[in-house]
């Protein structure tokens, strides 16, 4: 796992990055017309979920307990996210009771309560995503050990099927895409730990990469949003200069203690 660990950093890198300038694309008001066929944050997204069934399975099956699962996976997400989270509604609520809101209900992942505004769009559009990975943390232990007793295959294909079943009864609404509707992604990742041996086998036959010591993707997947917001604020519409900005600040993020998995 740990020489595949820099191959996985690179695609989540790109995934981070596709979704980032989607964003700003977005937020600006403009695409140009050669990035288009290039611009999958769905399927972006999707990828990030099932990577992340995936390293959670690793991490649960190598874990010392519950305790410490735990600890590594709020350590791996929640000071970056708190600190974004509290600069970015320190800069775009209006006030300070705004702002204590819209920090009080993102702490909780609850940032649907009190999403916040700028110029008709969220403060930070992307944090929808990590409500939805803390629910999957939640259950994947449960998950973890049910497959380890009863198989993986009928335990996790059981969740893929309920998923898809809720999604269906959902009609495709916003509810359709929160966490029950987005757990047959985490369980195919779930699968692929424990049946992808040609997924293994392809990364081990993948070149090594060169990659940051740290993992950039989660940093910049955090920050594009409100880093957006503040160029377009100033009248300023650069892809590239945002994302700069994007990875300056991840970088610095990226140095907070945190969790490898």
């Amino acid at each position: 796992m740990q020489r595949n660990s820099g191959k996985l950093s690179a695609l989540r890198l790109a995934l981070a990055i596709d979704v980032a300038i989607y964003h700003v694309c977005l937020i600006s008001g403009v695409r140009p017309s050669w990035l288009t066929p290039f611009l999958v944050p769905t399927l972006a997204v999707q990828i990030f979920f099932v990577l992340s069934g995936y390293l959670i399975f690793v991490s649960l099956a190598r874990t010392n307990g519950l305790w410490d699962y735990l600890q590594r996976r709020m350590m791996r997400i929640y000071p970056a996210y708190l600190l974004v989270v509290a600069a970015s509604g320190a800069v775009f609520s209006p006030t300070a009771s705004n702002w204590l809101s819209y920090v009080a209900w993102n702490a909780v992942f609850l940032n649907f309560v009190a999403p916040g505004d700028v110029g008709g769009f969220a403060i930070n559009g992307s944090l929808w995503t990590i409500k939805v990975e803390v629910a999957f943390y939640i259950v994947a232990p449960g998950l973890f050990a049910a497959a380890m007793r009863y198989g993986a295959m009928r335990v996790l294909g059981a969740a893929i099927v309920g998923s898809l079943l809720y999604r269906a009864a959902m009609h495709d609404s916003l509810l359709a895409h929160q966490f029950p509707g987005q757990l047959c992604l985490f369980a195919a990742g779930g699968l692929i730990h424990f049946y992808g041996y040609r997924f293994v086998s392809i990364l081990a036959a993948m070149p090594q990469l060169r990659m940051p010591r740290r993992d950039l993707s989660y940093g910049i997947y955090l920050v594009h949003f409100p880093i957006a917001h503040v160029f377009r604020s100033f009248g300023v519409i650069a892809i590239p200069l945002t994302l700069l900005a994007s990875i300056a600040v991840a970088s610095f993020l990226a140095r907070l203690p945190t969790s490898s998995l």
